[in-house]
């Protein structure tokens, strides 16, 4: 069959790969994750990717932040987010960006430590604290949350430094694709939330951070199952259910939303038959992280061919001298076998943790401009 006519020049003059972020799709995903999680406070996590067109369609919903920074801060309350919206869930910052995050109007903040209750009261006065808890296995090897078992001890600290204790926050991870994974982790929050009203402090907000996942190329439950789930966990722990139940999403909201236009770089084939597919835009200077360990397989496609156009098995690789710049995968992409140098590839649902994380000028090879649409 006669393939379609091919866009761009051939050889080494690639198209210039690009992002596209449709903003209107991020506030389809907003309304489709407000209206699952209806009753629940959303907020959106500012670090998948703090474009300002997102914060600023975003915060024109009218929606809570979760920020990990002062810059982060500054970018919601650029965008015309209320500083009254913004909660600092990143327990680990200078007591310089304590002060500043402070001064800027944010009034809650999450700990871990006695030692960051202490910070806390000496430079936030009265500030909301929500005692973050880990929750095993840990995501971040214990980097964040404390034990059950300190949560009381670390509660009393921050309402001896003159914090007022609203509740628990938690964070599972990210990409959960079991809807059921938050459910030990509402268990024993449920049973820390008791054990704070009987030493006479009064919980009001429990915060479940993010972790719902987005479509890869993976079957990915709809999000109303994880909204059934995640009540049903919060109404088996809790025989009054708290004043407020918060949400953290990030990828879910944006990382299907933004799509990567790229070239081939190079096509290998090996001795071991295996074909291995170079595109001028990967890990790095695209920022595709996730798809190093395989937490999130990105969908490829090469848009200028036929749907009936023979593919083959491919590995995927970016075009730097790091071994690491792969997009793994369990299953082999199937890509078109006569796939060849200058040929357009879109890499899809980038939204997430690409821009922020693109390396600048790793192998002289600057990150990808973003074209906002919609």
């Amino acid at each position: 069959m006669s393939r379609p006519p091919r866009s761009g020049a051939r050889g080494p003059a690639f198209a210039p790969s690009h992002m596209a972020l449709d903003v209107a799709a991020a506030r389809a995903a907003l309304t489709a994750t407000a209206t699952a999680f209806a009753g629940f406070r959303v907020r959106y996590a500012v670090k998948a990717n703090p474009h300002p067109a997102l914060l600023r369609s975003f915060a024109a919903r009218g929606i809570g932040f979760d920020v990990a920074s002062v810059a982060e801060a500054d970018l919601c309350l650029d965008a015309g987010a209320d500083a009254a919206h913004l909660t600092y869930g990143n327990p680990i910052r200078s007591t310089r960006d304590i002060a500043r995050a402070y001064d800027r109007g944010v009034r809650v903040f999450a700990l871990d430590t006695a030692d960051e209750a202490r910070r806390l009261g000496a430079v936030a006065p009265g500030a909301g604290a929500l005692i973050r808890l880990a929750v095993e296995p840990a995501p971040a090897g214990r980097k964040f949350g404390c034990l059950p078992r300190e949560a009381t001890t670390i509660a009393s600290s921050a309402a001896r430094a003159g914090l007022d204790v609203v509740g628990l926050a938690l964070h599972i991870g990210t990409q959960r694709r079991d809807p059921r994974a938050w459910d030990a982790a509402v268990a024993s929050a449920a049973r820390v939330w008791e054990l704070l009203r009987r030493t006479g402090m009064s919980p009001r907000v429990l915060d479940l951070g993010g972790g719902l996942p987005a479509r890869d190329r993976r079957p990915t439950p709809p999000l109303t199952e994880f909204a059934t789930a995640i009540r049903a966990a919060v109404a088996r722990g809790f025989d009054e259910p708290p004043a407020e139940v918060a949400i953290n999403p990030g990828r879910v909201l944006v990382a299907e939303a933004a799509v990567l236009f790229t070239t081939v770089h190079a096509v290998a084939h090996r001795e071991d038959a295996v074909r291995w597919v170079f595109l001028g835009a990967g890990v790095w200077n695209a920022g595709l992280v996730d798809g190093r360990d395989g937490r999130f397989e990105y969908p490829v496609t090469a848009p200028d061919f036929a749907p009936d156009e023979p593919v083959s098995d491919a590995l995927l690789g970016g075009p730097t001298c790091d071994g690491a710049d792969v997009l793994r995968a369990g299953d082999p992409y199937r890509l078109p076998s006569a796939l060849r140098e200058g040929d357009r590839v879109a890499v899809w649902s980038v939204g997430a943790y690409t821009t922020t994380t693109a390396a600048v000028g790793f192998n002289g090879l600057a990150p990808l401009p973003v074209h906002v649409v919609g």
